[in-house]
């Protein structure tokens, strides 16, 4: 197999060679699928703790611990070896790991029954207990079995049949399934988490693990070239470079590493190298493979771009933000102008790039409505023609040039009420607002119109104002601008009345109340301002929120952007 340029260098390695081919401190604990130091510095942090636990003559309570991660990343199997991590002590002291899952306890009395039984006549040895899903539904209850689990963290004391027990000598692991980071258990409903003591659980833990799977923003490529390798190993196949490339680029592996083996085990025996052919059309592909958490059919539309046609300097932060979507499956919309150096081009460029993907072909990754004649056919981008105005529907005397001025505003508007409709939530940044070669030649700055489209439709905007123009202009007045100093210049009076007999043109149903003036799109954005009673929340903190609108760096602006999306459609989740 030749190498890709396509594909990052240590993912190939990785898959070549395993984890001995990554180099460097943060890849320590690779062989363990943990490739960050943060990763690694949380296992040796646990592992610490246990080791100086098991130091302590009579512990007067279980050590307490936690993982967190996705399903499939790893939890079960990080735990399990944590035992042979173990320096400077005897990992004797521990007794046997006994594993309880929670989804399959029904009773009290089970539960304390199963830890119990963790206990042998030896009372010098460390109990071990593995909690697996110990953030199960109890009777409907979320988290329903947190409450039980306070004594016996706290006190080491546990009651079976009213009979009293002490187990203070032990070492709880809990590992859950409805959080992928310690960081978002319980915040998906604060209420009902602080009614199961989940404040009272967290308090009783002395240190936690984040597991990062194969659906990872971080060293995505290099982990599932890890467990491709050695499921690919342990079923004896061998794959082409093509399949290669897809498995690693899928957009979402729905159970993480089990749909990676599920998928192995899917795919026939061949004495030469399968392709995708050989797995793109079975039945059960979609059931461990999707385009990831921004597929349009589940989020139920494109993500909405804004930028400007005419502008420069912020291309870098354009791709970032592209790539980042288009890694979690979302397809992207946006307008303007043909020529080849510009925005919409440069959409297309970045998808046109993207590698042949596992996922079944034929669905689009771009919506592109715009004005000239560059029109290169792709399967993966789907063109809306520009709307047009008919003479008979301006039919009222005006004068020439202000008929054309009305035509144009009109048509852009047009172009871009069709794009919002197929969106669900849209990005801005940058954005003309004065227009030095056609000053005063449509209505509303094109940035500032589609977020008002947008908002009005209820859809969630992320706008990155560090680059000036409409979005900066539009942000500063949805109240996300830190130092407000007044509205950004470039759009500074009216540059188009519409007269009276044509307002509804620009009012297209639902939308009966949308702003015609200047004044009225000021008092609009105002109205929708963040923290206020109409603004359209967008996953983001008021923190995150100011920060996107103020930095330049890429990282941080597609960072902030996907993370604002996937947490505002997590409820979508299929």
């Amino acid at each position: 197999m030749n190498p890709t340029t396509d594909l990052p260098n240590r993912a190939l390695a990785a898959f070549a060679h395993g984890p001995e081919a990554l180099v460097g401190s943060e890849y320590r604990l690779a062989k363990l699928g943990l490739l960050s130091d943060k990763e690694a510095a949380q296992f040796e942090h646990l592992a610490g703790l246990i080791e100086q636990y098991l130091k302590i003559p009579k512990p007067p309570r279980p050590l307490c611990l936690a993982v967190f991660g996705a399903p499939g990343s790893g939890k079960s199997r990080l735990v399990r070896a944590l035992p042979e991590t173990l320096q400077n002590c005897d990992a004797g002291k521990l007794r046997r790991l006994v594993e309880i899952n929670l989804t399959q306890v029904t009773a009290v009395e089970h539960l304390a029954s199963a830890v119990l039984s963790a206990q042998d006549d030896n009372r010098e040895k460390t109990t071990f207990v593995f909690f697996d899903e110990f953030d199960a539904k109890r009777d409907g209850a979320p988290w329903g079995w947190l409450s039980w689990f306070l004594a016996p963290m706290q006190d080491g004391v546990l009651f079976r049949g009213g009979e009293r027990h002490e187990l203070k000598n032990g070492v709880y692991v809990f590992a859950g399934g409805t959080a992928e980071t310690f960081e978002d258990f319980g915040i998906t409903d604060p209420a009902a988490f602080a009614v199961a003591k989940g404040p009272d659980f967290i308090s009783r833990l002395r240190g936690y693990l984040n597991v990062s799977g194969v659906n990872a923003d971080h060293e995505r490529e290099c982990r599932r070239a890890l467990v491709l390798r050695h499921q690919l190993r342990n079923h004896g196949k061998n794959v082409d470079e093509s399949l290669l490339m897809a498995l690693l680029h899928v957009g979402r592996y729905k159970h993480g590493a089990r749909s990676i083996e599920a998928l192995i085990e899917l795919m026939p025996s061949k004495e030469t190298p399968l392709s995708i052919a050989d797995i793109r059309d079975h039945p059960l592909l979609g059931m461990h493979v999707d385009r990831g958490p921004l597929d349009p059919r589940v989020i139920g539309g494109c993500i909405g771009l804004s930028g400007s046609d005419f502008q420069r300097g912020f291309q870098s932060q354009w791709d970032a933000v592209c790539m980042a979507l288009f890694g979690d499956g979302a397809s992207l919309a946006c307008g303007g102008w043909a020529e080849r150096k510009e925005l919409t081009h440069q959409l297309e460029r970045v998808v046109t790039a993207l590698p042949e993907r596992l996922e079944l072909a034929g669905r689009h990754w771009i919506v592109v409505s715009r004005a000239g004649d560059d029109q290169a056919e792709d399967v993966r981008v789907e063109r809306l023609a520009p709307p047009h105005v008919e003479s008979h529907e301006l039919s009222a005397p005006l004068h020439p040039v202000d008929r054309e001025r009305l035509t144009q505003s009109l048509e852009l508007f047009r172009m871009r009420h069709q794009l919002a409709l197929r969106t669900v939530a849209w990005f801005a940044i940058g954005g003309r607002l004065d227009a030095p070669k056609h000053p005063a030649r449509t209505r509303y700055p094109g940035v500032p119109e589609e977020l008002m489209l947008a908002i009005a439709l209820k859809c969630p905007v992320y706008i990155c104002g560090a680059f000036g123009g409409g979005a900066a202009w539009a942000g500063g007045l949805l109240g996300l601008d830190r130092k407000w100093t007044g509205l950004v210049s470039g759009f500074d009076y009216d540059r188009l009345v519409i007269p009276t007999q044509y307002t509804t043109l620009f009012r297209p149903p639902p939308l009966t109340d949308l702003p015609l003036t200047r004044a009225d799109l000021i008092t609009f954005f105002q109205q929708h301002a963040l923290g206020g009673p109409h603004w359209v929340n967008n996953g983001l903190s008021t923190e995150e929120n100011r920060s996107l609108f103020e930095t330049k760096d890429k990282v941080e602006i597609a960072t902030l952007v996907r993370r604002g999306l996937r947490m505002h459609f997590s409820r979508l989740a299929p």
